[in-house]
């Protein structure tokens, strides 16, 4: 399953704009704030990586993207696991990037659509025009019969 960019939208709405750029992708200009989508995903499919793809033009700010699994029957209060996180680095040549991540062998990552909302989260660094979420994919196998 991919995610264009622009299908992300912030967390924290208030003081963070969302800048459109180019075919798909965005960035955040103002405050600091994660960008989020939830996806839906084939139940019982077993997730195996995610990955996104990014422009940084400073060749040195960060950015993660996390998976995250809602489990909304924990007793108590939202409880979440980080099903699969993948974080930028510093060190790559060029300025178009991709960051990869194996999924965790946490139970959440076998999909359960009646237990878990489950949902991407962009978190850069620093909001600056230099940093571009351009696109993002779950990975993930079906069951067999």
């Amino acid at each position: 399953m991919t995610v264009a960019g622009m299908s992300f939208e912030p967390r924290e709405s208030k003081g963070t704009e969302k800048i459109y750029v180019g075919p798909g992708g965005i960035r955040c200009e103002t405050g600091t704030s994660d960008y989020t989508y939830r996806v839906q995903l084939p139940q019982g499919a077993r997730i195996t990586s995610i990955d996104y793809r990014y422009i940084d033009n400073a060749v040195g700010f960060t950015s993660s993207l996390a998976l995250v699994a809602y489990d909304t029957f924990e007793q108590g209060g939202l409880l979440t696991e980080t099903v699969a996180s993948a974080a930028s680095s510093t060190v790559d040549s060029g300025n178009k990037r991709t960051a990869s991540a194996a999924a965790s062998d946490d139970p959440a990552a076998v999909v359960n659509n009646g237990r878990y909302s489950y949902q991407l989260n962009w978190s850069p660094f620093t909001c600056s025009a230099s940093m571009v979420l351009v696109g993002a994919a779950v990975h993930y196998t079906l069951p067999t019969s």
